[in-house]
């Protein structure tokens, strides 16, 4: 004789015996409990607050950086030294008063348009004022005048280029009436020295 599922009828007519049924109000009040109760039990105390009397009174745990600890000092910020305002004030009158040989040079050195370096006119520097800088390549380019053929005035073109190359610097010079007469000379003997200068050694 087969027994069947609680309440099919079998073979004799008669409702199989059933398997032991839980109390359908003990089976919620378990779950009731359980739902209720168990988070309350398995919920974690929260750690009491720090001493001191207030938040973040209490000490403080030293937390070890993550970034490996370098010997390597920190970059200094460069600022450059301000411009004396006289020297400032002569560069800025000696632009205004380019004289021609400085401006036709000029109209074909600027904008980077030789060798694609850059020159900056009238450019202060220590207690001198500079016809045309070169930064990149620490070269200075002067134009000079009749005036320039002077004992004083050569003497102090001297003591300028020697103050100069104590500082890196290298000084070429030309004649204004070179400028007018050959420009592309003086144009490709000025490139070949920024060539020269800035070229990796062999």
């Amino acid at each position: 004789m087969s027994v069947a599922l609680c309440g099919t009828p079998y073979s004799g007519g008669l409702k199989a015996p059933c398997v032991a049924r839980k109390s359908p109000s003990l089976t919620l009040t378990r779950w009731v409990r359980g739902l209720i109760i168990l988070p309350l039990l398995g919920r974690e105390r929260k750690a009491p607050p720090p001493s001191g009397g207030r938040l973040g009174g209490g000490r403080s745990l030293a937390i070890a950086s993550k970034e490996p600890a370098t010997d390597t000092p920190a970059k200094k910020l460069f600022i450059p030294a301000p411009v004396p305002v006289p020297l400032l004030e002569a560069a800025r009158s000696l632009r205004k008063n380019m004289t021609d040989a400085e401006q036709l040079l000029w109209y074909c050195l600027r904008r980077k348009q030789l060798g694609g370096f850059r020159f900056r006119r009238q450019h202060p520097f220590e207690q001198y004022v500079l016809d045309f800088f070169c930064f990149k390549a620490r070269l200075v380019v002067e134009l000079d005048g009749g005036q320039h053929n002077s004992p004083e005035i050569h003497l102090r073109d001297k003591e300028r280029t020697l103050f100069l190359k104590q500082h890196g610097i290298q000084v070429v010079r030309f004649w204004n009436n070179e400028v007018f007469s050959n420009l592309e000379g003086v144009l490709q003997s000025i490139y070949d020295v920024l060539q020269e200068k800035t070229s990796p050694p062999p």
